[in-house]
């Protein structure tokens, strides 16, 4: 399997402000991979980086084979990139703007392709880019950059910005992985993650917090579990399960916090009468200060 974005010591400052703060990470060809945290977390910066627009302090990034600072036009070649707030030309239809990006790139745009995200986006190819909404603007340029084909995929945020469109991303971007492509998004949220990434990466503040599904940070992170039982229970019973960091019970009603997997504290509930769960689960900031408070993964 061919690595298509590797970073080993990535770090990034501005005067007194370390942005990154020594990133390493790997992601892998046909995997869909989330940079995710929150605002200010250096997912941008990550970003710029990988695509040339920016020199690191220290530490290096290859994508796609090539070293992102040295070689960013023989990368673009292989990507295709898609920023925040792309700025296209708004006398040109959408139709004219797709035709003259095909023209500037050597490789053979798949025509066939192209036709079928114009018509999951539901683009108008007559109108002008200058009529059109912010999410449609973001949908033309991921039209744009995928019609050549890219062995990788770079969105910035394109999750929260494609307002209603977002349905779509995840048809185009299990496409992208079915073709053999790989695709690199940042967010800053969590839940609209789970439907597409294989697997997330969350930073925050320039440092790597953890690596791995969002399944699986879920579990490695704090839960807040309601138990209803058909009978009264002692709190030390559920006090006692594993990783259960605190229980309160009142009545037939227990109130747990656990760290990592809930499975044994449920199967404890269920020798004990439980007839009903209330999962709540941990925030986008709570997840991080969970994790962050835990040693730090490798990628």
């Amino acid at each position: 399997m061919q690595t298509v974005v590797q970073t080993n010591g990535l770090t990034k400052s501005y005067k007194n402000v370390r942005a990154l703060d020594g990133i390493d990470l790997e992601v892998d060809s046909g995997e869909i991979f989330g940079l995710v945290g929150p605002e200010g977390s250096g997912r941008t910066t990550f970003v710029r980086i990988l695509m040339g627009l920016l020199r690191p302090t220290s530490g290096r990034a290859r994508v796609v084979g090539y070293n992102a600072t040295e070689a960013a036009y023989q990368a673009h070649r292989l990507v295709g990139y898609v920023p925040h707030r792309p700025v296209l030309p708004p006398r040109l239809t959408t139709g004219e703007f797709l035709d003259r990006v095909a023209s500037f790139r050597r490789t053979e745009v798949d025509t066939a392709w192209r036709r079928e995200l114009i018509g999951l986006l539901e683009l108008d190819t007559t109108e002008r880019l200058g009529e059109l909404s912010d999410p449609e603007i973001l949908a033309v340029t991921l039209v744009s950059v995928l019609q050549k084909d890219p062995d990788l995929l770079i969105v910035d945020d394109l999750v929260e910005s494609m307002g209603p469109l977002a349905w779509a991303l995840p048809t185009i971007f299990g496409a992208q992985q079915s073709r053999g492509g790989a695709v690199l998004f940042t967010s800053g949220r969590f839940d609209e993650c789970t439907e597409l990434a294989d697997r997330v990466a969350l930073i925050d503040r320039g440092r790597l917090v953890a690596v791995d599904s969002l399944r699986n940070l879920r579990k490695k992170g704090r839960h807040r579990i309601e138990l209803v039982f058909s009978r009264p229970v002692d709190q030390s019973v559920l006090a006692s399960a594993p990783g259960v960091l605190g229980a309160m019970v009142q009545g037939t009603v227990g109130r747990v916090l656990v760290a990592g997997p809930v499975e044994p504290l449920l199967d404890v509930a269920h020798d004990h009468g439980v007839v009903d769960v209330v999962h709540h689960r941990s925030g986008p900031e709570e997840l991080i200060l969970d994790l962050a408070a835990q040693p730090r993964v490798a990628s």
